[in-house]
């Protein structure tokens, strides 16, 4: 009776989806196919899209009347440099676990003497393009699977003149890691790619965020990277 119970014992102990007697089933298990990632962009329904842009606008609302960085009035340079004044590198993951927060990890592409993106008028937005992001084991068996949105909000003008960027970020919708497995993420945007592809006179700035991601277990590790290309006039493009 004692060996039929420690038989059962055992047999409970062993990962999900084991066999006995065959001794690559626990590296299979927890090795991560390098080869299996994949970004995949998906549509948001029109309901939630519409009380998702309510909701920012609130916000925007809100924002501008506790701003104590100068109004629209201010003297700015608009041929100025242009700079992000927020985030540059914020966490997204950690660890498997949402952590950013919108409302306080985002970047910007804005004039760079103004205080406050408040200064600037007649925001736009957001947009909001939607991903889901999958990583599977030697198995085929989805170890991470993750949905997440980028978010910004576009055309920003000093007296009708400029189109600047503020809210940029990647937002976590929903995370799943099998046990045995952790998925960091965190988002970039480096000074070096902020940029005006307009004129002096009318400058248009552009930015680049990088999604960077990392999956690994005690046997594997996987890493890389995902760029995505925006503008001030609203213009979008997954580059990498």
């Amino acid at each position: 009776m004692k060996k039929t119970i420690l038989i059962i014992i055992a047999a409970m102990l062993l990962p999900s989806g084991a066999v006995f007697g065959d001794e690559n089933t626990d590296q299979k298990q927890f090795e991560i196919n390098p080869n299996s990632a994949k970004i995949e962009e998906i549509s948001i329904p029109a309901d939630e899209l519409e009380a998702l842009v309510a909701k920012d606008r609130e916000a925007q609302e809100e924002a501008v009347s506790v701003s104590r960085g100068g109004g629209a009035g201010a003297v700015i340079d608009i041929a100025s440099n242009i700079v992000n004044l927020v985030d540059k590198t914020f966490k997204i993951i950690a660890k498997g676990q949402p952590v950013v927060n919108i409302n306080t990890n985002y970047a910007n592409a804005v004039p760079s003497n103004i205080k406050h993106w408040t200064q600037l008028q007649n925001w736009a937005g957001p947009r909001i393009r939607r991903y889901s992001f999958s990583v599977s084991n030697l198995y085929g068996m989805d170890v991470v699977k993750v949905v997440y949105q980028v978010h910004y909000n576009y055309g920003g003008n000093f007296k009708g003149r400029g189109r600047f960027l503020t809210g940029v970020t990647i937002e976590p919708i929903s995370v799943y890691t099998l046990w045995g497995f952790n998925l960091d993420m965190t988002a970039e945007v480096p000074d070096s790619t902020i940029a005006n592809v307009g004129t002096t006179e009318n400058p248009i700035a552009s930015m680049q965020v990088q999604l960077k991601w990392r999956v690994h277990s005690i046997i594997s590790d996987v890493q890389n990277k995902d760029i995505y290309y925006i503008r001030g006039d609203g213009y979008f493009k997954q580059i990498g």
